[in-house]
Parts: structure tokens; C-alpha cells; sequence
């Protein structure tokens, strides 16, 4: 898909990118001699069910993350959407050129929050599958991507939360919410660019959240350059007075607790926040962007 199809979707701004796996594919491995055929029918295979999970928005971001084979990132990470690389030269002028040493990043992390909801919903088998030395699950053991619909630990983790749905109002709007995000998370609302090298950074030592990611980038690059980032990459919702971070796991308006106290949020309360604040503000922040790409293509 390119630009122009995408802005005559009719809710752009609530487009899941990893539909643009076929793309990927069909540019850079369908026809690839030097991918063996063998190989490109196994990946035709993984992306043809990533594409085709049209309902299950969970069950889709599992298998975009876990297929070792699909060498494809939404935010083009690593240069391999197309339309994202459009989207970003239009909106922002990006270029080798222009922004040397940048790169195209997925600010609010669905995993991490993926993560803390199987935690609190299934602790047995989190505590179990868990990575050493830290709070994110080791996803490629708990879930079996190559038959995803019968496996037994996916199966067992919906079943948990549709159970806790029946008894429980607040897991029921978290799971609500959940689902949700796990389709904005790779929409347009949610892409920037970042220092090279960051996004690594990030996940290891701030949990990936992008508030402190923000923290961190404003004592980095310094008063005047931070205000130009925020106001380049439209990041005005994650800011509030006097260039303070707002706390994402908190009340709107909170702001950011000190950075080496970074955590992903560890109740039933701090995750709905979390998730309704960044649910909100990607789509608010997509649609701007969704708008802005309209008057550029219009003076084209």
C-alpha cells in the first residue's frame, strides 16, 4: 500500500501496519532467487497467517513478534515498510541525510503490557516462562507460534482472562482495552523516530515505557532540543507544563516519578490507566498525523 491508499482508507489513522507483512513480502522475498524456495514457502506461510488473523488483534501481534523468519518491523526499524518510510519522508522529511543517526521506533510497547496482564491474570505459568533477570515473559517458549490456535498456553491465557471477564467488571474493561491496543500499537499514532541504538536501550533499561523514554531524551538532547522534538514528532500529549513528562500508569496530568524508579505498572488500577492513556493518546496523535499528511499530499 502506498500513501494515497492509505489516506483513502476511511479510519487511516486506526490501521493495523502489520498487514503490510504482504507487501514486505511480495517485494522482497516472493521472487528472491537467493532465499531458497523451500524457505520462501515457510515464510509465505507465517505471513499468510499474520494476514489473515483479521480478528483476533492479540493473536496477531503474537505471531508478527515471534516468527524468527519475518525480517519485517511496522515502524521500519530496520528500513522494511514501505509505507512507513513514506509516511515518514513526507511528514517529517526523513532521509539518510536529514537525520543521520536516527531511526524509525514503536513508542508505547504492546509486550511489556502483554507481559504484566498474563502476570497478573496467569502467574503460575508466568512465573514459569519467565525471562532470567526480568519482568517480561519469554514469549517463544510460553507460545507456540507455528500452530497458535492449539496451543495450549495461549489457549489457557484467553481462558483465564474470559473467566475473570465473567466475574470481574475491571479485568473485563483491562481485556477490552488490551485488544485495542494491540492494533494501535503499530498504528501511525505510535511511530517516531529515535536516536540509533535507543530503542534497544530503552527496552533494557527503562521497560520500554515510553514515558520514561521521553525522560531520558529530554536530559539527554537538553531544553531547547527536547522542546523541538516534542513539537517535530507532535509528542505535545506525553508533555505537560514546564516540559514535564505525564506518568502514563497514572491519572492524567500526573506527572513522571524519577527515572531509576521505572516499572511497568503492577496492579489491576495502574494497568487500566495505562492502557486507556495510550490508547487515547495514539489515536489522538494518529489522527492529527493522518491529517497533516493530507494537506501535504494537497499542496503536492
Amino acid at each position: 500500500m502506498n500513501s494515497e491508499k492509505f489516506l483513502g482508507l476511511e479510519t487511516p489513522e486506526k490501521y493495523d501496519f502489520k498487514f503490510e507483512v504482504m507487501a514486505w513480502y511480495d517485494e522482497n522475498i516472493k521472487e528472491n532467487k537467493r532465499v531458497k524456495e523451500e524457505k520462501r514457502k515457510s515464510i509465505r506461510s507465517h505471513v499468510e497467517q499474520i494476514f489473515n488473523q483479521k480478528e483476533d488483534s492479540i493473536s496477531r501481534f503474537i505471531l508478527y513478534r515471534l516468527f524468527d523468519d519475518i525480517k519485517f518491523d511496522c515502524d521500519s526499524s530496520n528500513g522494511s515498510c514501505s509505507l512507513t518510510n513514506e509516511i515518514y519522508r513526507t511528514l517529517w522529511g526523513w532521509s539518510e541525510d536529514r537525520f543521520t543517526g536516527f531511526g524509525g521506533d514503536t513508542m508505547n510497547s504492546f509486550w511489556m503490557i502483554l507481559s504484566k496482564v498474563i502476570e497478573k491474570c496467569y502467574p503460575t505459568l508466568y512465573g514459569e516462562y519467565k525471562r532470567e533477570r526480568s519482568q517480561w515473559l519469554d514469549a517463544k517458549r510460553f507460545f507456540n507460534v507455528d500452530n497458535i490456535g492449539n496451543d495450549k498456553n495461549y489457549k489457557a491465557f484467553i481462558e483465564a482472562i474470559d473467566i475473570a471477564n465473567t466475574n470481574d467488571n475491571e479485568l473485563k474493561a483491562i481485556y477490552a482495552l488490551l485488544k485495542e491496543f494491540a492494533t494501535l500499537t503499530h498504528t501511525i499514532g505510535n511511530f517516531v523516530l529515535v536516536p540509533t541504538g535507543f530503542n534497544g536501550f530503552r527496552g533494557r533499561r527503562l521497560n520500554d515505557r515510553w514515558d520514561y523514554s521521553l525522560e531520558y531524551l529530554r536530559d539527554e538532547f537538553g531544553r531547547i532540543c527536547f522542546h523541538n522534538y516534542i513539537r517535530d514528532f507532535d509528542l505535545i500529549d506525553y508533555v505537560g507544563a514546564d516540559n514535564r513528562i505525564i506518568d502514563l500508569s497514572k491519572q492524567s496530568g500526573s506527572n513522571i516519578i524519577p527515572l531509576e524508579k521505572s516499572q511497568l505498572p503492577n496492579n489491576q488500577e495502574s494497568l487500566k490507566c495505562f492502557l486507556e492513556n495510550v490508547n487515547d493518546m495514539i489515536k489522538a496523535r494518529g489522527t492529527r498525523m493522518v491529517n497533516e499528511l493530507k494537506k501535504l499530499k494537497e499542496r503536492q
